[in-house]
């Protein structure tokens, strides 16, 4: 078979001819249909490699991977969006306050004391009640005694109804009032509710050098009684556990211990009662008074204002100028009855009376006698 392509032989040229050369014949066109045979010859395939093959496996790991990452990031990327779609919508809370925990509360298991006047308080469980001050060798007792103004006597202080009215007209104002007992430095007055004080104090010696006492005591008025509270402890027991504050006096009082005469011993202990800086049953009786007086609460309706009565106030004039023609009990007043004018002033001012000078000297004049100046001045409670 012969091959189209093959060009035909050349001429040698002949000597002749050899300046001007002859340009070769341009090569046939190409067949416009070649055959299969040329067609294979002219393009071969080029020849298969096996070192390309990983490249074409790595490059298909490659781009399915990408489109994996590629789905994966579209995904989280509309969570995103999402959430913050969401976190937008919603107000961000506010943040919250750690709030202390509340203290345990020291009176929780206390017994309760109920007053027919119409009040409460608690105590201890480990602490005896008495209807009256007691002081004892062994035990803490509370005692809480109430009694109508008008039927106080205490003969051993001195201390009458016309005391009482003064003390609870102080008291009423916010003053401490009368000194009776107890150490000076101790004395405080402490408001328990709208309209009533209480008095406090403490006394550590009575009367004589020989006679210890460790006793709180509370003072206050209500429904024109008196309401005493007493808090006492046993006196051997504080003793021992503060042998430093004490001596003894072998002349006067025998082995008793006691405070040391003439210094202010009885004072330092105080201080260091009141600074917490005593311990064991010092501390304990100390400080439990101040906790039942923080328990105090009404258990009726209390008085919108405390009031004296009349009666009360009759039984002071009388005792103030020692003679019942004081007292007038059609005009409720207290006249003139040879006290000084400055002392029934006072009277009137303690007692929430008017005080009236120069006042109508008739109406006190006996019957059958010319008006003269039988009083002169008067306090009125009408």
């Amino acid at each position: 078979m012969e091959n189209p392509s093959a060009q035909p032989p050349v001429t040698p040229e002949s000597p002749t001819n050899q300046s001007t050369p002859i340009p070769p014949p341009p090569p046939p066109p190409p067949s416009s249909s070649p055959s299969p045979i040329s067609s294979l010859e002219q393009i071969d395939p080029p020849p298969v490699s096996e070192k390309k093959k990983p490249k074409k496996f790595i490059s298909v790991i490659f781009f399915i991977l990408t489109i994996a990452l590629g789905a994966t990031g579209g995904v989280f990327g509309y969570q995103y969006v999402q959430r913050q779609k969401l976190f937008q919508a919603q107000p961000s809370p506010e943040p919250t306050v750690q709030q202390p925990s509340p203290s345990p509360d020291p009176t929780e298991g206390w017994k309760t004391y109920e007053n027919q006047l119409g009040f409460s308080l608690k105590y201890p469980q480990d602490v005896k009640l008495e209807n009256s001050l007691r002081l004892s060798e062994d035990e803490i007792i509370f005692s809480v005694q109430s009694t109508p103004i008008d039927k106080i006597i205490d003969f051993t202080f001195n201390y009458t109804k016309a005391t009482a009215l003064s003390d609870k007209a102080s008291l009423e104002k916010g003053i401490f009032g009368i000194h009776l007992q107890g150490l000076k430095e101790s004395e405080e007055v402490v408001k328990i509710s709208d309209n009533i004080y209480v008095k406090i104090f403490t006394i550590l010696q009575e009367l004589e050098v020989c006679n210890v006492q460790f006793i709180r005591k509370a003072i206050f008025y209500y429904k024109d009684s008196q309401i005493i509270l007493a808090f006492s402890a046993p006196r051997k027991k504080v003793v021992l556990e503060n042998k430093e504050y004490f001596s003894t006096d072998e002349a006067n009082c025998g082995s008793i211990d006691i405070w040391p005469i003439g210094d202010n011993t009885p004072q330092k202990f105080y201080q260091a009662l009141k600074d917490n800086k005593t311990s064991g049953l010092s501390q304990y009786w100390f400080n439990t008074f101040d906790q039942i007086l923080s328990t105090f609460k009404f258990t009726t309706s209390q008085p919108s204002e405390t009031s004296l009565d009349i009666n009360l106030i009759k039984q002071a004039c009388i005792e103030l100028q020692g003679t019942t023609k004081a007292w007038d009990e059609e005009h409720l007043e207290c006249i003139e009855g040879g006290v000084a004018k400055e002392k029934l002033i006072d009277f009137c001012k303690i007692y929430k009376g008017k005080f009236i000078d120069n006042a109508d000297s008739c109406r006190y004049a006996e019957e059958g006698t010319s008006c003269g100046p039988v009083a002169t001045y008067y306090c009125n409670f009408n």
